[in-house]
């Protein structure tokens, strides 16, 4: 109890207790920031693993199984990962923590100033008081001996007044020290119970905290787990025979044996073929390049039931960006571009029900021209950066499907962004509308056109613009307007707006 104990040490406890909280956080910030360490070493590890796995000899009825060990390397390596970031974030978290915990800390020190100064007073007072206790106790015992030697009166009367100053002097010394250990109760309780109210919350904190890495390293066990499990199905399904099925199909030279040769035919077609190759031959020519288009992988890796596959469907979306100055033909641009996943309204049962749904991945080639990518960091995960593999996070994938679900119950698919990407920036070739700006600027008239017409090129395939707009904002009040072609006015943003017909190649050049 900290009002109990002869030396009141009771408040240099509970201080001393609650000064090894901001210790305790800064242990735990240590703990978490080598678990994180530790999880990203291995989630690199992995990496390495996927790449060895990769690299497998390609020749020999086994080469089909390294992919099945490439895939489930690259996903632990992004559940590792993936924890290793869970637990930076909860890092933050305790640092933040730490930081107005040492605040809360001050502002208690500066409130139990008072306290400390009570201890100080009580433990003066109590020093005090055995020096007067064995001063009145050593004049007490010289009064008695006088007594017993039949000393003189008037030696009688001085020892008796010292006795009295003594008496009197031992009496302050106890009222202090009862007004000092009123005065310490009070404070040293509200002290307690200010210190006892720290440690919980602190306490409730921390317990917080360490729910939130248990949650990770859970979810983490849950998806590795997974994995594992899909791994291991994946090994089942491939079987001896198809093994060696596939690469009869891949390596076979033919599926008929050869036959016997006669000499006579086989000689009279090979002079046959002979002239022919002579008679025909011409001018040689080389070959054009060639446009590989986009195809599809396979089926889709989500099933429903044994047999009915859901279909997942993505598209890339490019934005143009273009700033064009004055009358110059030259202008920046640049492409911005989003990818959009879609899925059918049937997949939230698929994802949401048992056995759990695979485990989503896919990879971007191509991408030497995009110089920034923004990933939705809620949904997908890279692995690594220089192969811009990308893995969905089921969970969360799942709950977004389902608040999209909820949101709109009628719909028959959902659509969700998984990354943005922007591409560098360009010049005017890049542009599919040229557009170029006249101003003539007088006290009184201005006078503004706009030169505007479609640039071949910019585009694999030339196509009309379509819903162009033209904005003109106009800050100064306007008595007279003439305008050519007509536009709308739109009061409270004070700006006309001209919409344009398509925007062709054919159209040539146009103004406004």
């Amino acid at each position: 109890h900290p009002l109990q104990g002869d030396k009141n040490h009771g408040f240099e406890v509970l201080y001393h207790c609650v000064k090894q909280g901001p210790v305790a956080t800064k242990e735990l910030a240590d703990f978490i920031r080598e678990r994180a360490n530790i999880e990203e070493t291995y989630s690199k590890a992995m990496a390495k693993l996927s790449k060895l796995a990769s690299n497998g000899t390609p020749m020999g009825t086994f080469a089909p199984l390294w992919e099945v060990f490439r895939v489930s390397s690259d996903k632990l390596a992004l559940c590792h990962l993936e924890l290793t970031r869970k637990l930076h974030d909860l890092l933050k978290d305790v640092l933040r923590y730490g930081e107005e915990q040492l605040k809360t800390h001050k502002k208690c020190k500066e409130e139990v100033l008072g306290t400390v100064d009570a201890v100080q007073m009580l433990s003066g007072v109590g020093q005090l008081l055995p020096k007067s206790r064995e001063n009145y106790l050593s004049r007490c015992m010289d009064l008695e001996r006088l007594r017993r030697e039949n000393t003189s009166q008037k030696e009688m009367d001085k020892a008796e007044t010292k006795s009295k100053k003594a008496a009197d002097s031992l009496r302050r010394s106890v009222d202090k020290y009862n007004s000092a250990r009123a005065d310490f109760e009070i404070k040293m309780l509200d002290s307690a119970l200010r210190f006892q109210a720290m440690e919980e919350a602190h306490l409730q904190h921390m317990k917080a905290l360490l729910g939130s890495y248990a949650h990770s390293v859970e979810d983490t066990h849950v998806q590795i787990g997974q994995v594992h499990e899909e791994f291991k199905q994946n090994v089942e399904n491939v079987t001896v025979d198809m093994l060696l099925r596939k690469f009869a199909e891949s390596k076979g030279t033919g599926r008929e044996k050869p036959g016997p040769l006669d000499f006579d035919a086989y000689s009279s077609a090979a002079l046959q073929e002979a002239m022919k190759r002579l008679r025909g031959a011409k001018a040689f020519r080389l070959p054009g390049l060639s446009r590989r288009e986009g195809i599809s992988r396979g089926p889709s890796p989500v099933v429903l039931g044994s047999q009915d596959a859901l279909p997942v469907a993505t598209a890339f979306t490019e934005y143009v960006h273009a700033y064009f100055r004055g009358h110059s033909p030259s202008c920046l641009a640049r492409v911005t571009g989003e990818l959009t996943m879609t899925f059918p309204a049937g997949i939230v049962r698929v994802f949401s029900g048992t056995p759990p749904p695979p485990v989503l991945s896919f990879r971007l080639v191509n991408t030497a021209p995009v110089e920034h990518f923004q990933p939705n960091a809620d949904l997908i995960f890279q692995s690594d950066p220089e192969t811009k593999d990308f893995w969905l996070n089921m969970a969360a994938l799942t709950e977004a499907l389902q608040h999209q679900a909820e949101q709109n119950p009628t719909a028959s698919y959902y659509n969700l962004v998984l990354l943005r990407y922007q591409v560098g920036l360009r010049g005017p070739e890049s542009v599919p509308l040229q557009m170029s700006a006249h101003w003539q600027c007088g006290p009184t008239l201005t006078r503004v056109s706009v030169e505007y017409s479609y640039r071949a090129g910019a585009t694999a395939v030339s196509t009309p613009l379509t819903n162009v707009q033209i904005l003109l904002p106009v800050g100064e009040p306007v008595t007279s307007v003439r305008l050519q072609p007509a536009a709308t006015w739109n009061t409270e943003e004070k700006r006309f707006t001209w919409k344009l017909p398509d925007v062709c190649e054919a159209g040539g050049e146009s103004q406004l």
